[in-house]
């Protein structure tokens, strides 16, 4: 390789590297929130800014919402199975029947449980 040549693929490197470094300004500043005057786009205006500021402020004020609902039908579902367990503790026979009942009926309307059913196969 010549002198010439060297010197040559020497500047194209060179030029290779300044434009790489220009790309990693660019991302560097995409990354921050804010474009590169390198790159030539606009940055963020105030007003952008703000209005992403109002609808994180937003999801997080009906994010907590839905939380605090959640937690509600949470905590009235654990009363509702206590006051179950409660109501079994003080009627424990009729809580047998009434479970053996039931038990009964399922097993009859979906035809599980009948002496007629044998029959059928």
């Amino acid at each position: 390789m010549t002198r010439n040549g060297r010197e040559q693929e020497i500047e194209e490197l060179k030029a290779g590297l300044a434009r790489l470094r220009g790309e990693i300004a660019a991302l560097s500043h995409r990354a921050n929130g804010s474009a590169g005057v390198e790159t030539g786009e606009k940055s963020r205006t105030d007003g952008q800014r703000e209005a992403g500021n109002t609808a994180r402020n937003e999801a997080d004020e009906q994010w907590a919402d839905v939380r605090k609902s959640f937690d509600g039908v949470r905590n009235r579902g654990e009363q509702l199975l206590k006051d179950l367990a409660a109501l079994i503790e003080r009627h424990p026979v009729e809580a047998a029947a009434t479970a053996f009942g039931l038990g009964f009926i399922i097993a009859k309307l979906m035809g599980q449980g009948g002496y007629r059913d044998k029959g059928r196969h």
